[in-house]
C-alpha cells in the first residue's frame, strides 16, 4: 500500500513537471527580428518593377511566413525576396512587411517614391509680373507650351539655367537665391546691394554678378560659399550696368559708362585687356550684352534715349557687323545660337515673350497675357528623376 502511494506521488509530481517545463518553453519563445528590409531601387518610374528583400531571424529557428501590404501597387512572389511593381501615378508609396514564425511577428514598412524619369530638354525661364511687388518665375517649353510657375512669393527676377540644367539662380528683394530647375528646393545665398547680370561658370559652380546701384562691380560668387570676389577694372568708367562670360569662361563681356551713356567692353576674365566695341553716345545706350554659344556673336539691346525704344541687336565679337533684328528688350540666346528670345510689348501695351531667327526672320509669340513677362532666359533643364531615398522603418515586435 504504502509503495503504491509513492508510486502515484511520483506520477504526479512528473505530470506537473511536464507541464512547467511545457510552460517555460511558451515563456521563451521570442519574437522574429527584421534586420533589414529594402528595395534594389531608391526610387523608381511608374510601373516599374521593384525587388524587396527582407533579412529576418528567429531565435528559436521556426519556419517564417513573410507578409506584405502595399499602399498601391501589386507584390509578386512570396517569402524573403518579392517584386513589387510600382502604381502608374508619381508619389511615396508605403509597402509593410509581416514576418511570423507561427505565434508572435515583428513589421516593417518601406517608402519607395515613384517619379517621372529625368527629361533634358530646351526650357525658357522668365519672370511674370502678376502685380506690384509680386513677380514670379515661370518655365515654358520653346515653343510656348506648358507654362509652369516655379516661384509663389515676393518679387523675383534675372532667372538663369545653369550649363547642367540643374539649378535656377534668381535675385529678389532677399538678394541672391538659386533653386532646382523644377523650382523645388529654393535657397538664399547672399544679399549685397542690387545685383544684375547673373551669368553661370561653364561647370556651373559660380556666378559672375553685378553688384550695386550707382557705383556697380563685377564679383564671383561660388555656390559652396568658399568665394565672394571682385574683378578689379583698371579702366573701369562709370557704372557697369551688366556682365556675363562667355561660354569658356575666359572672357567677359560688359556694358559699362556713365549715366545713360554705357558702351559694349570685352575683356580677359580677370578685367585685363579691356577693349570697347560700340560708340553709340550720346544718342543711345547699350545694355544687356551676352555671347554667342560658339563665341562669335555678341547679343545686345540698343536703347534709342529720344524715343526710350530698345532694339535687340547682334554684331561680331569685335565690334564689327552690326544689325538690328527687332524692337525688343532683355534678349537671350538659344543653346544652338540660331535662335533669340527676348521680350517686348504687344499691341495693348504689356510685355510678352518672343523668339527670332538670328538672321531676324520667323518671329514667334510664345505669351500672350496682360501681364509684363520679363527676363528670359534659354537653356537646357534637367526636370524629374529621384530626389527621394527609400527607408525602412522597424516597429516593435508585435504578438499575432
Amino acid at each position: 500500500m504504502k509503495c503504491r502511494l509513492l508510486t502515484m506521488l511520483f506520477i504526479v509530481f512528473s505530470f506537473f513537471t511536464i507541464l512547467g517545463c511545457g510552460s517555460d518553453e511558451e515563456e521563451h519563445n521570442t519574437a522574429p527580428v527584421i534586420n533589414s528590409f529594402k528595395a534594389s531601387s531608391a526610387g523608381v518610374g511608374a510601373g516599374s518593377q521593384v525587388t524587396l528583400i527582407v533579412l529576418a531571424m528567429d531565435a528559436e529557428k521556426d519556419p517564417l511566413t513573410y507578409t506584405y501590404q502595399p499602399s498601391a501597387g501589386t507584390i509578386r512572389g512570396t517569402g524573403d525576396r518579392v517584386t513589387w511593381i510600382a502604381p502608374a501615378t508619381e508619389g511615396s508609396y508605403v509597402i509593410e512587411v509581416n514576418v511570423s514564425d507561427g505565434e508572435l511577428s515583428a513589421k516593417s514598412f518601406i517608402v519607395i517614391p515613384v517619379v517621372s524619369p529625368i527629361i533634358e530638354a530646351e526650357r525658357i525661364v522668365y519672370q511674370v509680373e502678376l502685380g506690384e511687388f509680386n513677380s514670379q518665375i515661370y518655365m515654358m517649353e520653346p515653343d510656348g507650351k506648358n507654362q509652369i510657375q516655379l516661384t509663389h512669393q515676393g518679387a523675383n527676377y534675372e532667372p538663369s539655367l545653369s550649363p547642367n540644367g540643374k539649378m535656377i539662380a534668381f535675385a529678389n528683394d532677399d538678394g541672391l537665391n538659386v533653386m532646382n530647375a523644377d523650382g523645388t528646393a529654393a535657397r538664399w545665398l547672399l544679399n549685397p546691394d542690387h545685383i544684375s547680370g547673373i551669368s553661370w561658370s561653364l561647370d556651373s559652380s559660380k556666378l559672375l554678378l553685378c553688384v550695386g546701384s550707382f557705383n556697380s562691380d563685377i564679383y564671383i560668387f561660388a555656390l559652396d560659399g568658399s568665394n565672394f570676389q571682385k574683378i578689379i577694372l583698371p579702366q573701369k568708367d562709370g557704372l557697369i550696368l551688366d556682365a556675363a562670360w562667355s561660354a569658356d569662361g575666359k572672357k567677359i563681356i560688359l556694358a559699362m559708362g556713365p549715366l545713360l551713356q554705357y558702351e559694349i567692353y570685352t575683356m580677359n576674365s580677370d578685367g585685363s585687356n579691356m577693349m570697347r566695341l560700340t560708340d553709340f553716345t550720346p544718342d543711345a545706350l547699350c545694355a544687356e550684352p551676352s555671347w554667342s554659344p560658339d563665341g562669335k556673336q555678341i547679343l545686345f539691346v540698343l536703347r534709342d534715349l529720344e524715343t526710350r525704344t530698345g532694339y535687340v541687336m547682334t554684331m561680331s565679337n569685335d565690334g564689327n557687323n552690326i544689325q538690328r533684328l527687332v524692337k525688343g528688350e532683355d534678349p537671350a540666346w538659344s543653346p544652338d545660337g540660331l535662335r533669340i528670345v527676348y521680350a517686348a510689348e504687344d499691341e495693348e501695351g504689356d510685355f510678352e515673350i518672343y523668339t527670332i531667327g538670328v538672321n531676324g526672320i520667323g518671329k514667334k509669340q510664345l505669351t500672350s497675357n496682360f501681364l509684363d513677362d520679363r527676363d528670359p532666359f534659354w537653356g537646357i533643364a534637367k526636370i524629374g528623376g529621384v530626389n527621394q531615398i527609400a527607408t525602412a522603418h522597424p516597429t516593435p515586435p508585435l504578438e499575432k
